[in-house]
């Protein structure tokens, strides 16, 4: 079969490990990862070319589509849409930044508040702290547990 194209458990560990150890500045997640990087330092125009022919089709699946799937790439499922933080140290504090470094919202990953608490779930509704809806755009997360140890990310969203 085909690879699957989003594993979020993966980066998930890979980010409590990371939290865990943050001596180092860095993490490449997986042999795919480390090919990319390593591939576009050498050759960069060769890597878009190839991913530029491969990459739509590689997400593809010859399985049938469930008829009642509500979701659709060109029109999103209205609603409630959340970014899930996932398998985070209980009493985690999640920061939310634009790409400019301004503070969107802060966040505590709270083990009682639900049931998914305790597998270390924190949901953010895509409000900032004034309870408005954020905009399209680029943004930094930075994830710091009880003991001190962060970890940065970024993220996307498209409305």
């Amino acid at each position: 079969g085909r690879p699957r194209a989003y594993q979020p458990e993966v980066a998930a560990r890979a980010i409590v490990y990371a939290a865990d150890h943050p001596e180092r500045r860095e993490y490449w997640l997986g042999g795919t990862t480390a090919a990319t990087i390593i591939a576009n330092t050498i050759a960069p125009g060769l890597l878009n070319r190839y991913l530029g022919k491969t990459g739509f089709e590689s997400q593809q699946t010859d399985e049938p589509e469930d008829s009642g799937r509500p979701d659709n790439l060109w029109d999103p499922v209205p609603g409630d849409n959340r970014v899930h933080f996932i398998h985070l140290p209980a009493n985690s504090t999640v920061r939310i930044y634009t790409s400019n470094g301004e503070l969107v919202r802060q966040l505590v990953q709270d083990p009682n508040a639900n049931a998914g608490g305790e597998t270390g779930d924190l949901a953010w509704d895509l409000k900032n702290g004034h309870g408005r809806n954020v905009v399209s755009g680029i943004y930094i997360y930075q994830v710091e547990s009880p003991q001190g140890h962060t970890i940065k990310g970024h993220f996307v969203i498209i409305r």
